[in-house]
Parts: structure tokens; sequence; C-alpha cells
């Protein structure tokens, strides 16, 4: 006869749980210590940089491995419906950036402001669209450029013989850059702890208040997309 109680397990508390308490404790470290925690900056920013590090690879490699696998008929009938979905989702995204600018408060510029500190540069499509160094384009994180080179990489496979072997490679990488990213997303409560607490610890309150304004809409617009 067993007479050992019954045995609890052990409740981990999932991601979410902890990033929100990485963003709890964060603020609150922030506002105790104030700007002797602005060398969480540098932890904030490696995150970020870790969690940007694999996103231009996966964009190329899933875009040439789900282009690559389909067939010409599957492909014709994906660029049609595909292209409907992509007008649509262009449309939106157009009108929210338009209108979002009508949301926030106008703002008067000191004595010191002048127009030339705003001034738009000239944007070369050619280049932002054109890959012309597919590498170059990749290594300056032209994504653009380095999107219209996998989506033509995908297209010409398509008709590509004895592709699979390539298929498979790419079914390979695809998958270890997706465990590179599942291995940063673990530390992100420690990351969000550390962009919390710099941005609580160096934000004066006059400053949090004016930025409520951007914050509410960008929700709101994010939300929508």
């Amino acid at each position: 006869m067993n007479t050992a109680g019954p045995k609890h397990k052990k409740i981990r508390p999932s991601l979410s749980t902890l990033i929100l308490i990485g963003l709890a404790g964060g603020i609150a470290t922030g506002l105790f210590f104030g700007e002797r925690v602005s060398g969480l900056k540098l932890v904030g920013r490696a995150y970020i940089g870790l969690i940007q590090m694999t996103i231009l690879p996966y964009m190329v490699v899933s875009l040439m491995l789900g282009i690559g696998s389909l067939s010409y008929e599957k492909a014709g009938k994906l660029a049609i419906t595909g292209g409907i979905v992509l007008v649509v989702s262009w449309f939106l995204a157009f009108a929210i950036v338009f209108l979002m600018p009508l949301v926030f408060p106008a703002i008067e510029a000191g004595s010191f402001f002048s127009a030339s500190l705003v001034e738009i540069a000239e944007v070369d499509f050619i280049d932002l669209y054109i890959p012309v160094n597919p590498f170059s384009a990749l290594a300056r994180t032209v994504v653009p450029a380095a999107a219209v080179f996998s989506v033509a990489f995908g297209v010409a496979l398509i008709g590509v013989e004895n592709k699979k072997s390539l298929i498979d490679i790419l079914k390979a990488i695809s998958k270890t850059l997706s465990r590179i990213a599942m291995m940063v997303v673990k530390i992100t409560p420690i990351g969000v702890f550390a962009i919390a607490a710099n941005a609580a610890g160096t934000m004066t309150i006059e400053e949090f208040g004016r930025l409520q304004s951007y914050i509410i809409p960008f929700i709101v617009a994010t939300l929508l997309l």
C-alpha cells in the first residue's frame, strides 16, 4: 500500500507571465534608482539586436522555400489570391500611415528649431527595390531588394529539376533559424526588464505625459493592422 502523499507538480510561470513580471520589475527599478540604471540601455540594445538577427535571413529563406516548393499551377493561383490580399494590405497600411499624423497634437518648435533639421533625404528607388548586389542588400538590411531577390530565386526554383536536395537544405536552414529565434525569445523577460528600467529611470513625468499621445494611437493602429 502506497502511503506517500500526492505529488505536487511545480507550476512554472508562462513566458507571457515572465514578460509582464520583467516589465513591472523594470518600471519599478527605473522609478526607484532613476538614472543610475541607464547602463541597462546596453542590455536592451543587445536584446533588440539579437531579435533582429534572424528576421531578414528567415524572411529570405522562407520566401525561397515557400515559392520554390510550389508548382507553376499552384504558384499562379497563389499569385492571384496573394496579389489581392497584398493590395488590400497595402491600402490599409498606407491609409493608416497618412491618417495617424492627424491624431497627433501640434507641437510648437522652439527658436532653435530649423526646418533643415528634418529635411527628407532623396530615396533611390532603384537601389531600394532592385537587388543589383543581393549580398550588399542583405548586409545593409535593404528589405525590399532582399525580398525581390528571394521571390525571383523562388520563382526560378519552381522549374528546376532535381531540386529536392536544395529544398531540403532550405528547410533545414529555416528550422535552424527558427530555433535561434526561440532561443532569443526565452530571454525576452530580461530584455523587457532592461528596456523598461532604462526608460522609467531616464524619462521625466512631463516627457511620459507627452509620450502618451503617441502611444495610444500607435496601439490602435497596431491592433487595426
